[in-house]
């Protein structure tokens, strides 16, 4: 044991301890046992540490990874944003530009007399416009798609398009209570509509076209007359009654009496025929050398007139008794009608006229306004209108005087027939286009003033708003009151009047005359003085705003000042040509006047010329301040209108119209401007000349256009004869948008041609 304790110890794997007297041995392994843990808990704190670094680089790297794609993803969502921007950027601009292509068609199709198809154009615009919150904002499509809606809503009395015949239609008629129309065509056939547009029923059994429809005074039978040489009888729901065979000639015309009891046919063979309503004949008679056209009964059913291709109109007893021929005409009388208290008869000719009859064959007017041979006339059941269908695609409303009202505008080849809806409010017209077309007869747009026999040069309003005075080249001035109705004429002048104006307190009133007057009024048409002493026309006259000075302009070159009891005060000479206008500031301190020399000169009120403003390359119709007084408007026949200051720097230059600008003038509070053109537009602008709407109404030139003073309305003058009155809250977007759809709604919802899409467009546009 002690030689393999040796052998141990001297090995290294035992270590021999002293301890007292006592000798121990210890294995080395016992002995390292602590230092190997030790080192064995360092390794194992060393590797978690070599795996804690490693996983920290590993982050490291992670993170130098998404830092890296972060950088993408920034600069990705940067170029995202800015390509979404510049999409939406894009996509506004296709917005903006469909808004304006539907703008532009609405205007190219009221100028092709297609006035429902331009409202449904403009109330797209419109519906583009209110789903695009933001393109309110755009001024410029704005005033776009209102001065659409405008022109559309206010210029079109068109309500509805019935179509569904094959070929021409010659006759249209409405029933007694008004809730049904008839129509006949050259496709054979008869069709009963509704009122709102809708087919109710097709009448088929002709062999020929249908000339003519009437029916009877209770509504419940219906007379077809046919080139088949037949009259039929229907009742209302389509069914057959009867056929009366005539004499074997084709028969353009058929008509029931008013009491019912007689129906009268006519053929080209010159006959007419009477029957009973049980289709039995009563008589018949040679009536005029030539093909009857028409015929119609007297409303007391005791006469009967006939129009024949001979030219002439023949009235009738019952009995078949000539009573008196009525000769006139040129060419082939088409129709005849009998007003409703049966004593005026008008005819309508080939000859192009309407002419007016008394009963007893005195001719009382000849109408004329069509370009074409007039095919129909007929009386509204009031018979205070007169509709009339001509060869020239038109239909013209007169009133019972023969004045032309108004023309409607519609149809693409001849209107063959009119019909007046029981009520009056609506009038059918049939063409040979194949449409039947429904019109509104009340107006929605602006009041129109007739009166004056030539055009209106100037319209203001008295400074109280009550009162709107007209100068005209009829040689006459005309009080309204801003209701329309007019008040009084003064007739004093021996020429064109050019120019009128109130005095601040309304009580005196002034006119500016081609005779080389100006003559001073009262309200009440009292002529108070006439200043003579311009020795050419003069073209505008001014109250100063102390209403103590009058100043007039003339073609003499010079500025005439006057007391207001007609003492001349003081002549300004500088202007090299006519002197068109001349308007004071609004604290009397200068005149502004503007000239056909191309230049706008400021003076001071006792005459001292202050300023020359230079500018406009054409002759300057008109000039106005501001109501600060701080800014002046110019306008001109170089097409523009310009803005000035009162120190005579030019502020700002005002494109658009397409002709002569004749006026310019601020609104009350200044924020905003009309201008009137040859262009025959009025245009609004904002203060700053941005273009706000086009109102368009006037046929041919508009001379003035003027607010009221609570800026409620517009006052226009035209080359047409016409004021018209436009109340300016009608001319808002949503008010336009309120009254097309009104007028469009029955076509919209009916007619067979809308796109499907189309049909709630009035639903979406709210």
């Amino acid at each position: 044991l002690d030689l393999v304790l040796e052998i141990l110890v001297k090995s290294g794997l035992v270590f021999q301890l002293q301890k007292d007297s006592t000798e121990r041995y210890q294995l080395v392994h016992d002995y390292l046992v602590a230092f190997i843990r030790q080192q064995q808990n360092l390794l194992v704190k060393f590797e978690k540490q070599r795996k804690e670094l490693l996983k920290r680089q590993a982050e490291i790297e992670q993170l130098r990874k998404e830092r890296w794609f972060l950088a993408i993803a920034v600069a990705a969502g940067v170029t995202l944003a800015i390509l979404a921007s510049w999409v939406e950027v894009q996509r506004r601009r296709v917005v903006t530009s469909e808004i304006a292509a539907h703008a532009v068609s609405s205007e190219a199709l009221f100028a092709l007399n297609k006035p429902l198809d331009a409202l449904r154009e403009s109330l797209i615009a419109a519906r583009q416009l209110k789903r695009e919150n933001w393109i309110k904002t755009d001024a410029t499509t704005l005033a776009r798609v209102v001065t659409a809606l405008q022109q559309t809503v206010d210029g079109t009395r068109e309500i509805n398009r019935l179509e569904d015949h094959r070929d021409a239609v010659f006759k249209v008629s409405f029933s007694p209570d008004g809730k049904t129309l008839a129509s006949a065509s050259a496709d054979r056939t008869i069709k009963l509509w509704s009122t709102d547009g809708k087919l109710q029923k097709t009448l088929d059994g002709h062999e020929d076209s249908v000339f003519s429809i009437s029916f009877s005074p209770d509504g419940q039978t219906l007379a077809s007359a046919s080139l088949d040489g037949t009259v039929k009888l229907w009742t209302t729901d389509g069914k057959l009654l009867r056929t009366l065979n005539g004499s074997g000639q084709g028969i353009p015309s058929v008509s029931f009496s008013p009491d019912g009891q007689t129906i009268a046919s006519a053929d080209r063979a010159g006959i007419i025929q009477l029957w009973q309503p049980d289709g039995s004949l009563r008589m018949a008679w040679k009536g005029h050398n030539n093909s009857v056209l028409d015929v119609s009964f007297s409303p007391n059913s005791q006469l009967l007139a006939s129009a024949s291709l001979d030219g002439t109109v023949k009235l009738w007893s019952l009995q078949g008794k000539l009573l008196t021929t009525l000769k006139g005409h040129n060419a082939a009388v088409q129709s005849v009608s009998f007003s409703p208290d049966g004593q005026t008869l008008a005819s309508a000719s080939l000859d192009g006229t309407l002419k007016l009859w008394n009963v007893r064959g005195r001719l009382l007017k000849t109408l004329k306004s069509h370009e074409d041979g007039v095919f129909s006339v007929s009386f509204s059941s009031d018979g205070q209108t007169i509709a009339s269908a001509s060869q020239d695609g038109t239909v013209k409303l007169w009133n019972r005087d023969g004045n032309l009202q108004t023309t409607l505008k519609g149809h693409q080849f001849w209107v063959n027939s009119t019909s007046f809806s029981p009520d009056g409010k609506t009038l059918a017209s049939a063409g040979s286009d194949r449409i039947i077309r429904l019109w509104n007869l009340k107006p929605i747009g602006p009041k129109t003033l007739r009166g004056h026999a030539q055009r209106v040069s100037n319209v203001t309003f008295s400074p109280d708003g009550q009162t709107i005075v007209s100068g005209s080249a009829d040689n006459t001035v005309k009080l309204w009151q801003r209701d329309g109705t007019l008040i009084r004429t003064l007739s004093e002048h021996q020429a064109e009047v050019w120019s009128v104006s109130y005095s601040g307190d309304s009580k005196m009133l002034a006119s500016a005359s081609g005779d080389n007057t100006v003559k001073l009024w009262n309200t009440d048409g009292k002529l108070l003085h006439t200043l003579t002493g311009h020795q050419d026309t003069v073209l505008s006259v001014s109250f100063s705003p102390d209403r103590q000075t009058i100043a007039s302009a003339s073609q003499d070159k010079t500025i005439k000042l006057w007391s207001r009891d007609g003492k001349l005060l003081k002549t300004l000479e500088g202007h090299n040509d006519s002197v068109n206008w001349v308007s004071f500031s609004p604290d009397g301190k200068m005149l502004a006047s503007a000239s056909a020399d191309k230049t706008v000169k400021l003076w001071s009120a006792d005459g001292t010329l202050l300023k020359t403003l230079k500018g406009h390359s054409n002759e300057v119709f008109s000039v106005s301040f501001s109501p600060d007084g701080k800014t002046l408007a110019s306008a001109s026949a170089d097409s523009t209108i310009k803005l000035w200051s009162t120190e005579g720097k030019e502020l700002k230059t005002i494109p658009g119209h397409k002709d002569w600008v004749y006026s310019v003038s601020f609104s009350p509070k200044g924020d905003t401007l009309i201008s009137a053109s040859r262009d025959g537009t009025v245009r609004l602008w904002n203060a700053n000349g941005a273009w706000l709407m086009t109102l368009r109404g006037h046929e041919g030139a508009v001379n003035w256009a003027s607010f009221s003073p609570d800026a409620q309305l517009v006052a226009s003058a035209g080359d047409d004869k016409t004021l018209m009155l436009w109340q300016l809250d009608h001319l808002q977007l949503n008010a336009l948008i309120e009254k097309g759809c009104d007028r469009a709604r029955d076509y919209l919802q009916t007619n067979p041609n809308i796109e499907p899409s189309d049909r709630a467009l009035c639903e979406r546009i709210r």
